[in-house]
Order: structure tokens, then C-alpha cells, then sequence
């Protein structure tokens, strides 16, 4: 049997191990000493950047999770607000999936070089991947 026909409670893990699971973007930065996982939760919350909220262990409650990466979400979007009040629309939405993946500091450099906000994010597509999802969610 595959795996996707398999039923609720048959892959021998519970919702809540899967939550304590969700750990990626291993490998090893330059202040790392080993290699590491970085992002943490469903919404993979960086340790380099939240490392006390990952610490804390919070990040395994997938409801206090989603609303780091709302407050997460909110900080980039208020800091790109006041530091680029003419961007708005999509453009300011794109702008704050890129800073969520790269910084807000590299997006705001990005945008000061006139270069595509993905220029610094993972596989330079990562707001262009989001966005692509979210066409497809609203069609579901």
C-alpha cells in the first residue's frame, strides 16, 4: 500500500509528532559550527532570526507557530511600509513573502539596486513559488 492510501492514524504518527518534525533548511552557514536545521514549524521560523522563540520550544504548537509567523509576517510588512510608503498593492505582498525568506534588510537593498526581491531568496523564486501556490489555492 501506498502511503496515500493509507488512513488517518495508519501511518503509525500522530498530527502532533508531524509538528514536532517539521524542521528544514539543513546545512551549514558560515556562523555554523555543523551543520544545523534552520527553519522550524510548518512555517519554517528561522532560528538566526527568532532564535529565543525556537529555543523555547514554542515553535512545536502549530497555533503558536502560525501566529509567530503572522507577527513575523506583520514586522516585514510595517518596516517595508515605512520604509517604502509608495509600495503597496500585490507589489508591497510580494515584497513581504520575499522579506520573510530573505530579510527585510535584503529585500530593502533589492529594491534600492532595482533588482527583482528574489534576487536574495532561496532559488531566487521564492515569493514568485508563494504566489504561484496561492493562484492555485484560490481555484481550490
Amino acid at each position: 500500500r501506498s502511503y496515500s492510501s493509507l488512513g488517518p492514524g495508519e501511518w503509525g504518527i500522530t498530527f502532533e509528532n508531524i509538528a514536532l518534525l517539521m524542521k528544514g533548511d539543513y546545512g551549514q552557514r558560515k556562523n555554523d559550527k555543523l551543520p544545523m536545521y534552520h527553519g522550524y514549524s510548518f512555517f519554517q521560523i528561522d532560528i538566526a532570526s527568532y532564535p529565543e522563540f525556537i529555543k523555547s520550544g514554542e515553535w512545536k504548537d502549530p497555533l503558536i507557530s502560525a501566529n509567530k509567523a503572522i507577527s513575523v509576517l506583520e514586522s516585514k510588512r510595517k518596516y517595508l511600509q515605512k520604509k517604502f510608503p509608495v509600495l503597496g498593492g500585490e507589489s508591497l505582498d510580494i515584497a513581504i513573502t520575499a522579506a520573510y525568506n530573505t530579510g527585510d534588510g535584503n529585500v530593502s537593498k533589492s529594491i534600492l539596486a532595482m533588482k527583482d526581491v528574489d534576487s536574495t531568496t532561496t532559488g531566487h523564486d521564492y515569493a514568485k513559488a508563494v504566489f504561484g501556490y496561492r493562484s492555485i489555492y484560490r481555484q481550490v
